[in-house]
């Protein structure tokens, strides 16, 4: 089994693939970058044409609009390369249909705000969420009218949860442990998106609550203080589809925007670790933002390749969790080596973005010399229009 790691502008989008064929799509990025750098290699990347699963692990736009794009496509094409599944908890199924439609109306009122308001297209942090959820219900829509696509098949109430799923869920050779979300982050959602429709009716309002910020250029956000601070994580990413896939004799831990803590919680509810766990493949949860990971997940789930989905975009991967991961491979017993896999470098990525990435490669190496090479990196190159881990690093 491997895992190919397409661009996605500063989202993911990822295939597994197995030995025999069997391709598992998590993500699609945004729709542009789907369209013109993954939609022309599927036929050589997954050969028999179409996907055993297609899986948003949650709404954030840079997630789910080129999921959107791909079923688009399929739907002008006819019934030709149709996924089998899609795991995708849509708005109207976390949140009820009356209240999945009121959030998704005043949503795309605050898009148009956002399309139209010169003052506010300096945001480039925490709209994704929002930008997504007029998405969720579209993508669904599409499954549904293509008739042999199965929306959220085997789950309880059409919504992927872990206490809703089978205990493991095989697609060809890849067999799948489900560990979050839990109940519990839907229904936090939903209080969420409750609470702002009462106490924030008016757009702007709307949108300064939702992304945690004054709507202005002026008013971004710094980088966080305390690295892993839940708090600072949004209720969709807290709420992503997150799995362990198994093919192969390989082990692959796929995040989403997920946060460690809650990886943890979720791997030792389904029994897939005690104190400590090593799986082949670790994709880094929500683009190496500061955010999501604690220093204990990386001491606790460590891994022989770690992929870095990401292209500068606020500040992601932030360098401090590249410290972390790799600080916490010191001093280990099993001094084994390691890989880097990251989806841009500074050649692959916009004007804005270059200075970001160029420092982080140059921090990466200068990690890498410190260690003696204890761990090898790679980040995507223009000439590659893709990257698949595990494979030897060059």
């Amino acid at each position: 089994m491997e895992l190919v790691v397409l661009p996605a502008d500063a989202g993911d989008c990822l295939i597994l693939r197995s030995n025999d064929g069997t391709a598992i799509l998590v993500d699609g990025g945004k729709a542009p970058s789907f369209r013109e750098a993954v939609a022309p290699h599927l036929g050589e990347l997954v050969p028999k044409k179409f996907f055993d699963l297609v899986c948003v692990t949650h709404i954030d736009d840079d997630h789910i609009n080129g999921i959107v794009a791909y079923f688009q496509m399929l739907a002008a094409d006819g019934a030709g390369g149709r996924p089998k599944e899609l795991w995708h908890n849509n708005l109207s199924d976390q949140l009820g249909p009356e209240l999945g439609a009121e959030v998704a109306s005043v949503l795309e009122s605050a898009k148009a705000l956002l399309d139209s308001d010169d003052s506010l297209r300096g945001i480039t942090s925490g709209t994704e969420g929002i930008m997504g959820v007029p998405k969720a219900d579209e993508l669904s829509g599409l499954a549904v009218e293509m008739e042999d696509v199965a929306l959220n098949a085997g789950f309880t109430n059409r919504v992927v949860t872990v206490e809703g799923a089978p205990a493991r869920i095989a697609f060809g050779s890849i067999e799948i442990q489900l560990i979050a979300p839990f109940k519990k982050r839907l229904e936090e959602l939903k209080n969420v998106w409750r609470m702002w429709l009462s106490e924030h009716p008016g757009y702007r309002p709307l949108l300064e609550q939702a992304t945690g910020m004054d709507p202005s250029p002026e008013a971004l956000r710094p980088p966080g203080l305390i690295l892993g601070d839940i708090s600072e994580v949004t209720k969709q990413n807290l709420a992503s589809i997150m799995f362990l896939a198994r093919g192969d004799d390989r082990t692959f831990l796929m995040t989403g925007d997920g946060h460690s803590t809650h990886i943890l919680d979720g791997m030792r509810h389904v029994g897939a670790m005690d104190d400590r766990v090593h799986v082949d493949v670790l994709k880094v949860p929500h683009h190496g933002s500061e955010d999501n990971m604690k220093d204990p997940f990386c001491r606790q789930v460590t891994a022989d390749h770690y992929v870095f989905c990401a292209d500068g975009a606020n500040q992601n991967p932030d360098p401090r969790i590249v410290d972390m991961v790799v600080n916490a491979r010191k001093g280990e017993d099993d001094e084994a080596p390691y890989s880097l896999w990251f989806s841009n470098s500074s050649a692959t990525v916009k004007p804005s973005q270059i200075t970001h990435m160029q420092d982080l490669e140059a921090k990466v190496d200068a990690l890498c010399q410190q260690s003696k090479e204890r761990f090898a990196y790679h980040f995507r190159q223009p000439e590659e229009p893709y990257l698949v881990v595990p494979r030897a690093v060059e």
